[in-house]
């Protein structure tokens, strides 16, 4: 009896690894090496890559438009897609964290220890300086403040005129006729410090005064006409390890927490209410249109907008660590201990293939989208978690037995 040779052309199932390979059913494969998938269900040899540029312990990478930021040491290094030219526009902690996001025309990313922008040309500080405390306030007679208790505060505007957050504001007393003198610190190079006042019994506190310098000023009389003070309890962000854009404010996950920008100002996040806690680190931060999703110790949904954003729970599965990645069609991508996931913007999920691929569990991960002959690829790359390795080999050396784990 003469073997026949089955010949498969289909493998639209994709990969199974939940069976041995001499059980699998038709239209799967096991592994596909240097392959990608096409049309119709068949696999093509895997398409080539050419060196665009030498670096020397390049650890992310961030594009806004033609531009690509690359963590390369302790260099940031602009790299131009147009001329494949680069330059190194600053430095910046030479390991750890390298996470951003495009929001607005701008890209606004982390490193282990600064929070940044950048707009396609020069990179600058994401947030303003917080007023560390506030001025002391002098009270004597000559003026004419009316009597009462008056509370004030002071904050920084840097050079582009953001304006930063302050803290609780201070109170002085006056009896009537009387002027308060301030003495206010130097603001932030090209910025200014401002400083308001209001009734201690109001919530409102009106712009009393701007320098650019620091020095004592004098306030003889009090205005109500004003701007009003708007970043009081509020910091510039943190640095974190995953950022996203969504409506208008921008999302950082800082270990196990998630800080909110406040609405149409991504240089402030309110402290006190701004953010999202979760039982355990933060693993995937991914927008779509209608909310974002959030792994931590299970998946969860954030939706809604400014101040009313809302969060659900919404799966148990757990994700490896920045793996996510924008679908077209307003969805999002991730791996999982299930493989990989599509989240739609409605906050449901979709499990590619969780009855039939179980990937090697990863420590972290990083995924993008590519389209080659009109076909879009998700791909992703993982790195395991380190383990003890169980083999061991032993030897004599002039009679002592050594054992090299």
């Amino acid at each position: 009896m003469t073997d026949s040779l089955i010949k498969l052309d289909n493998f639209a199932g994709g990969a199974h690894n939940c069976n041995t390979a001499d059980r699998l059913p038709e239209g799967f494969f096991r592994h596909a090496v240097n392959l990608d998938p096409v049309g119709g269900g068949k696999l093509q040899l895997r398409a080539g890559y050419s060196k665009a540029l030498d670096g020397t312990a390049v650890r992310g990478a961030l594009a806004l438009g033609d531009k690509v930021l690359l963590a390369d040491g302790a260099d940031l290094v602009e790299f131009d897609t147009r001329t494949n030219s680069s330059r190194v526009l600053r430095s910046i902690a030479g390991a750890g964290d390298f996470a951003g996001a495009v929001h607005n025309g701008e890209l606004y990313f982390c490193t282990a220890n600064e929070s940044l922008r950048y707009d396609g040309s020069q990179v600058r500080r994401w947030g303003v300086p917080t007023m560390p405390a506030q001025p002391a306030a002098v009270v004597a007679a000559g003026g004419a403040i009316i009597a009462g208790t008056f509370a004030f505060a002071a904050t920084f505007v840097d050079e582009s005129g953001l304006e930063g957050g302050t803290g609780a504001s201070q109170a002085f007393v006056s009896t009537g006729g009387q002027r308060v003198t301030f003495t206010l610190p130097a603001p932030p190079a090209g910025g200014r410090v401002r400083l308001y006042i209001g009734r201690a019994d109001s919530t409102t506190l009106y712009l009393q005064h701007e320098q650019a310098a620091a020095g004592a000023v004098t306030i003889s009389g009090l205005r109500d006409d004003t701007a009003t003070l708007e970043a009081q309890f509020c910091t510039e962000p943190p640095q974190g390890h995953l950022v996203a854009s969504y409506r208008g404010q921008l999302l950082i996950a800082a270990g196990s927490t998630v800080w909110v920008t406040q609405p149409l100002q991504p240089h402030l996040v309110r402290r006190a209410t701004g953010f999202f806690q979760y039982p355990e680190p933060v693993t995937v931060l991914a927008p779509t249109p209608g909310g974002v999703f959030v792994v931590a110790d299970k998946h969860y949904f954030l939706s809604g907008a400014g101040s009313e954003i809302q969060q659900r729970a919404i799966d148990v599965a757990r994700a490896v660590a920045g793996s996510q990645a924008a679908l077209p069609g307003e969805r999002a991508a991730w791996m999982t201990e299930y493989g990989p996931v599509v989240g739609n913007a409605d906050g449901s999920l979709q499990f590619l293939t969780r009855e039939h691929y179980a990937p090697d569990i990863a420590s972290h991960g990083r995924s993008t989208v590519l389209e080659r002959a009109g076909n879009q690829l998700l791909i992703t790359t993982q790195r395991g978690i380190p383990r003890k390795s169980g083999l061991a080999m032993g030897d004599f050396v002039s009679g002592l037995e050594v054992t090299y784990p």
